[in-house]
């Protein structure tokens, strides 16, 4: 059957969960996808240029490599579209993680969203949020759909006793956790000041992940060591987590601990992970969590403004109370975020854009 889109899409990484399901989606409907190399730029023109995290390019790398790595990304981008190609982003976030060449960052993120011809918002409360922090978006083409779950491409993991015992945590103690790469704009810190705050409550905390390279591992470390020598009980398995033991601390813990600052980021793919995997979230009252605070909302997503307190850790994890609609909202979770209905929507704008009708 003939490709009724041909994209080229950055990155096109295939040990991305997400990039992987959402290109599988694509080529159900007879999309072809290519990743957008410099042979392909030069290539036959295509229908679409589509674009995940572009901002990584600028900062993920010393300034002198991401600056080539960023003139050569223009150049491919401008080789297709003064042939007719349009450029689409995915919003994830609206700047880096990373916050190195920042300057750089905003230098080729002023002439991208200048380029743009459309963009895919993720989840209902985007719009508001990439109009106010980058107005130059406003006016641009958009569609809206929700972050799909991840299904199996992780593991369906071990079950709580299961996890629990695998790494070295109590059967029947509450757990808090943190898990995956320990990054600044997580706020570890401050969720290790506010277990201080709650020391009156039993619970364990067990941090899962390594240190990021461009962590303040210094402070993290002074930190846990105040709470391990005031006698809190805490685990921390310090190392990259594969998927099973992502999978496996999600599982072992009663709550699991988002405390984001803003940063940046829009929604939380790891946040759509641990609902999938059956954990209830303790997270800051920030962007990336807003969707979630309705649904599927309490019990599973308890919101906190910065800075977390004690009563905050405390309120979590008590048992969970739930509503008469809970159970109605949690299925609409689990039934609505599909790849799917993300590969229509992303269809959809490509129509709008290219002028085309599919």
């Amino acid at each position: 059957m003939p490709a009724v889109l041909k994209v080229l899409m950055s990155p096109a990484d295939s040990d991305n969960p997400f990039i992987r399901l959402f290109s599988a989606a694509l080529r159900a409907r007879s999309v072809e996808i290519a990743p957008l190399t410099n042979r392909a730029a030069l290539g036959p023109a295509v229908d679409i240029l589509l674009f995940h995290w572009p901002q990584n390019l600028a900062t993920s790398k010393a300034f002198g490599t991401a600056w080539r790595s960023c003139t050569v990304m223009l150049a491919r981008v401008l080789a297709q579209k003064l042939r007719g190609a349009r450029l689409v982003w995915m919003v994830h976030n609206t700047q880096s993680s990373d916050r190195r060449n920042t300057d750089l960052e905003r230098l080729y993120m002023r002439i991208f969203t200048g380029l743009l011809d459309g963009v895919i918002m993720l989840e209902s409360t985007a719009p508001g949020i990439v109009a106010e922090r980058l107005p130059a978006l406003r006016d641009k083409p958009s569609v809206t759909a929700r972050h799909p779950l991840f299904g199996d491409a992780y593991p369906a993991g071990p079950g709580r006793a299961a996890a629990r015992a695998r790494l070295g945590l109590p059967p029947d103690e509450r757990v808090l956790g943190f898990v995956g790469d320990i990054r600044d704009y997580k706020n570890l810190q401050g969720l290790l000041q506010a277990c201080r705050e709650a020391d009156g409550d039993r619970f364990h905390l067990f941090i899962a992940g390594a240190l990021h390279r461009n962590a303040s591992a210094g402070a993290v470390r002074e930190g846990i060591g105040r709470l391990v020598v005031s006698g809190f009980p805490l685990v921390w398995l310090e190392r990259r987590l594969d998927d099973e033991d992502l999978v496996a601390a999600i599982q072992a813990c009663d709550v699991v601990a988002l405390p984001y600052l803003e940063h940046g980021t829009i929604n939380s793919g790891f946040a759509i992970l641990a609902l999938e995997h059956g954990a209830r979230l303790l997270v800051s009252d920030t962007a990336p969590f807003a969707a979630l605070k309705s649904e599927p909302g309490l019990p599973w997503v308890q919101a906190a403004p910065l800075p977390l307190r004690g009563c905050d850790v405390s309120a979590a994890l008590k048992d969970p109370t739930f509503a008469p609609d809970s159970q109605a909202r949690i299925e609409r979770f689990r039934t609505s975020r599909t790849w799917d209905a993300l590969a229509d929507s992303t269809l959809e704008l490509a129509a709008r854009v290219t002028g085309a009708t599919r």
